[in-house]
């Protein structure tokens, strides 16, 4: 009997281990969570429905971005949990959250449990509730999860059976939720009374045992038990897993005392609000967000202020109990302990890639230089690899072991730069003096392989280091600017991408562009229909390859890039891709064609590939970019309030706004967003087109052809489109050529 039971709990245990290894190919997790992750580190998720349908723009991206932070001062490492373009996302950076706070609700799905496999399936973007987020907590391993308020029963619910999903999976889901109980306009005692049914544990936080409501402290109801402090809350998390109950917890923190609302006024709001969502036949999960909307505007922003505070507040304690948890080694995974049952035998040796050529004509006794046609074969070998071959075959699973080096982190995904590499420069500071800097930069350019658009990303840095000797102490005078360089170059690091393992029978493809400046190439492999990225590669052109033309420019880089990636390449289908047409028949024109020195690049190139397609510059974004490293620079950009200022001066442009000159141009005085001064632009079409004087006409055809380099017509009607530049456009464009 013993034996039975065992058997059938291992049979559990293999399954649980099967859903998370699934689980893991549909998530990214943010390289600071992992890091924290394997190094139980407190970490406290945060869900992103409050991003996406709690608030409007941009007081949801300011407040996201001040939440994380506070969760950081407080010790612990943010995680919020959303879902882009069909990923789970566990830990954005603020390229995410800005993109994710700035979509219409229409555009972005309201995403619980039942949401989450259409979601994924049809690569959408959605922002998760308590329900979805604490499922996705748990399944990564975090274990304290802080929001605004959860869901519960709706006023009616006893009838419509309107119950919100968070109840259930705190039921089922063994997750730490952090919040000020649930929102004032739901049914709060039988939400309680829900919870009690699903065997979740309710406790008050520092508010003798009164539950709260959201908007206010006391929400007339008591919560079973009180909890005093964070090591309070932490002993009781700790229990729950010790017990393996496999139900949540819910820790009632109440809002700052001086941002809760009056009691009479908020609840009139609320009535008023459900009146006007029951007019408009709001129902199904659109009713949260219509109601807190309403009571917004019938409190005249004070429910969003207190919404903000009290989000806040949560993500502070929530933090304070995950770094109690993390201390004496308190923090436990059962689940990450269930996989060590479970995980395959490591082996220890060499995994190698055997190449093997055959000649197909006969071997002469006698080798006299000749060349000869042979027959290429790739195998994986070495003695390591075909043990972990045959241990797979036998036990029918196998988990390649997370190895981390000094300098490389490697995993069944690939390899990239170490979590506490990736620390230690993210808790850089700022260089003082110029060779601190240099210092700094040499340290990122050793991950350089890994960061695309890493030359472009360090160009304002690079500034201060140019011509300076190795050990210059000149004192750096910092700006705005350079100071938001410097923290993107760390924010690059952090997200630096994941080089993927070669598989030796994909075909690869490299993407190659040129510029007047700069060389750049992207090698990817095909992997189920998906490119997967080996590698990036970017070199400045010297002045002698500044002066080739756009043909010999485009061969150069392909010369280059193959030559870079030769170890890859070599005896493998790589199929080039650019953006110059011409270049595609370059092993099809006659030989007395070419130069010398294009002879010598096409000999070279033809050895390991000659299938060069072409490519719209505007789907080869990646290498296209890069190749601009230096095109694009701050002093091309246009700065308006300086422009304005110009014009005041300018005899044409007060031609045209007295309209002496008879134009078709109707210019008038607009007022420059974020700005007192008044900048004159053409009203006479749908677009809003600044008049751009004669000392601004070059920076601004640079802002606009640096950007992708394109022909006359297209840059013309590119600047067209978006400036008034009279006739001097095509001289301008002549001067540059």
């Amino acid at each position: 009997m013993f034996l039975k039971t065992g058997n059938a709990f291992l049979n559990i245990l293999r399954k649980r281990s099967t859903t998370v290894n699934a689980f893991k190919k549909l998530i990214d997790i943010h390289p600071q969570v992992q890091y924290s992750l394997d190094k139980c580190k407190p970490i406290v998720a945060l869900e992103s429905t409050i991003i996406t349908h709690g608030m409007p723009f941009p007081q949801n991206f300011d407040t996201a971005l001040e939440v994380e932070e506070l969760v950081r001062a407080n010790g612990a490492v943010p995680a919020t949990i959303a879902i882009i373009d069909g990923r789970i996302k566990v830990g954005l950076n603020n390229t995410d959250l800005a993109k994710l706070a700035a979509k219409k609700q229409n555009e972005v799905i309201k995403c619980s449990r039942r949401d989450l496999p259409f979601v994924i399936s049809q690569q959408k973007c959605g922002g998760t509730t308590v329900a979805a987020t604490m499922i996705i907590a748990h399944m990564t391993g975090i274990k304290v999860f802080a929001t605004g308020g959860v869901g519960g029963v709706h006023r009616d619910g006893h009838i419509s059976m309107d119950i919100s999903a968070d109840l259930i999976e705190l039921g089922r889901t063994p997750v730490a939720v952090i919040c000020s109980g649930v929102k004032s306009i739901l049914d709060i005692p039988r939400t309680l009374e829900y919870l009690e049914t699903q065997g979740v544990c309710v406790a008050a936080y520092q508010n003798y045992g009164i539950f709260p409501d959201f908007y206010t402290r006391d929400s007339g109801c008591k919560a079973p038990y009180n909890l005093e402090n964070p090591v309070e809350a932490a002993n009781l998390i700790k229990c729950l897993y010790d017990l393996d109950l496999n139900s949540g917890i819910l820790i009632g923190v109440p809002i700052p005392e001086k941002y809760s609302a009056n009691k009479g006024q908020i609840t009139l709001a609320i009535e008023e609000a459900y009146k006007k969502a029951e007019q408009q036949d709001v129902n199904g999960k659109q009713v949260t967000p219509f109601l807190l909307e309403a009571i917004s505007k019938i409190t005249e922003g004070k429910s969003l202020n207190a919404n903000m505070a009290l989000i806040k507040n949560n993500a502070t304690v929530g933090a304070q109990i995950a770094v109690e948890l993390c201390k004496d080694n308190i923090y436990k995974d059962i689940y990450l302990q269930t996989e060590k049952m479970h995980k395959a035998p490591l082996i220890i040796g060499a995994s190698i890639l055997d190449l093997s050529l055959t000649m197909n004509d006969e071997i002469p006794t006698v080798l006299n230089g000749a060349t000869y046609q042979i027959q290429t074969k790739q195998s994986a070998g070495g003695v390591g690899r075909n043990l972990a071959e045959g241990i797979f075959k036998l036990h029918g699973e196998a988990n390649f072991e997370e190895v981390t080096f000094p300098d490389h982190l490697i995993n069944h995904k690939g390899i990239r730069p170490p979590g506490k590499k990736i620390e230690t420069i993210a808790n850089f500071p700022k260089s003082r003096v110029v060779h601190e800097l240099r210092r700094f930069i040499a340290i990122i350019n050793f991950y350089r392989r890994f960061i695309p658009k890493a030359a472009e990303i360090q160009g304002q840095l690079q500034n201060f280091i140019k011509g300076n000797k190795k050990q210059d102490k000149t004192v750096i005078g910092w700006t705005a600017d350079t100071d938001n360089a410097f923290a993107e170059y760390k924010e690059a690091l952090i997200n630096a991408t994941t080089i993927v393992h070669l598989i030796p029978d994909a075909n690869l493809v490299l993407h190659v562009d040129a510029s007047n400046v700069a060389v750049d190439a992207a090698l990817n492999q095909i992997n189920n229909g998906q490119l997967e990225p080996l590698g990036f590669y970017s070199k400045r052109l010297t002045n002698t390859q500044v002066k080739y033309s756009t043909y010999e420019r485009e061969l150069l880089a392909i010369y280059q890039s193959v030559k870079y990636f030769k170890h890859a390449i070599e005896g493998r289908r790589c199929t080039i891709f650019t953006d110059h047409k011409p270049i595609t028949y370059a092993f099809r024109q006659k030989p007395e064609k070419a130069s010398p020195h294009q002879l010598r690049h096409l000999d070279y190139i033809g050895q390991l590939t000659t299938d060069i397609m072409h490519i719209a510059g505007k789907n080869n974004l990646v290498a296209d970019f890069l190749s601009r490293i230096k095109a694009v620079s701050n002093e091309d950009l246009v700065d308006l309030d300086q422009l304005a200022a110009n014009q005041k001066t300018d005899i044409e442009a007060y031609g045209f706004l007295s309209n002496t000159n008879k134009s078709a141009l109707q210019l008038k005085w607009i007022v420059i967003p974020n700005s007192s001064k008044e900048i004159a632009c053409d009203v006479s079409s749908n677009r809003v087109r600044p008049f751009v004087t004669e000392q601004f006409r070059q920076r601004v055809f640079n802002s606009i052809h640096n950007l992708a380099h394109a022909g006359r017509r297209a840059t013309i009607k590119q600047i067209a489109e978006r400036f008034v530049l009279r006739s001097e456009l095509n001289y301008v464009f002549r001067a540059n050529e």
